[in-house]
């Protein structure tokens, strides 16, 4: 594991440990995993052969962008699969058992009524946007302050930080999949990140 991974996660006291992600969570309330296990699958000739399914380390830029996720998150958050963030606990996305005891037999988050509720977190629409971008922002300043390569295992050709930046930020807010507010996330988020600075600078004391 690469050294800032470990100075960040005994700082944050959240342990990347021996895990599989999709037979439980990326990051389960208590820790986070450092890998995952591709499932087998039988092909069907002669367009596909049988899969034998695979083990899949989450890259270091990976693992400092669930770091990341943690530090955005409320303290509130902390002890709850996924922060309670609805990209982790939406039934048919994320991973781990797609929010399990936190819904019910149709899927809905209990406490929700509506169809929607089945894409939505324990955390409400907006702040779950504002902390994706502070994630983001985090993910970046971490990245490039410590030289950490930016290897995101869904990129198959080289990407700097510089490279995320423009497309999260600029690619998302251009994207008929996001909300008319999502300029204000940015801010709200640019503002959280100014205000953490101090503590960034606490946590990198060693480094």
């Amino acid at each position: 594991m690469h050294s800032v991974l470990q100075h960040l996660s005994q700082k944050l006291n959240v342990p990347i440990v021996e895990r599989d992600a999709l037979e439980t969570w990326a990051f389960d309330g208590q820790n986070i995993a450092n890998h995952w296990m591709d499932p087998p699958y039988q092909g069907t000739p002669p367009w596909s052969e049988d899969y034998p399914g695979a083990r899949i380390d989450y890259t270091t830029a990976e693992l400092l962008h669930e770091l990341a996720h943690y530090f955005a998150a409320a303290p509130e958050q902390r002890d709850l699969p996924e922060y309670g963030l609805a990209m982790g606990i939406a039934k048919g996305s994320g991973y781990g058992p797609n929010g399990g005891e936190f819904r019910d037999a149709e899927g809905r988050l209990r406490g929700y009524s509506t169809a929607m509720s089945a894409l939505m977190g324990l955390v409400d629409h907006y702040e779950s946007e504002v902390q994706e971008r502070l994630t983001w922002l985090l993910t970046i300043y971490w990245g490039k302050k410590y030289n950490i390569p930016c290897d995101f295992s869904d990129w198959k050709v080289p990407f700097s930080w510089d490279d995320y930046y423009q497309f999260k930020f600029q690619f998302n807010n251009g994207s008929p999949w996001h909300y008319c507010d999502q300029y204000q996330h940015a801010w709200e988020a640019l503002i959280r990140f100014r205000n953490l600075l101090p503590q960034l600078e606490a946590l990198g004391e060693g480094l």
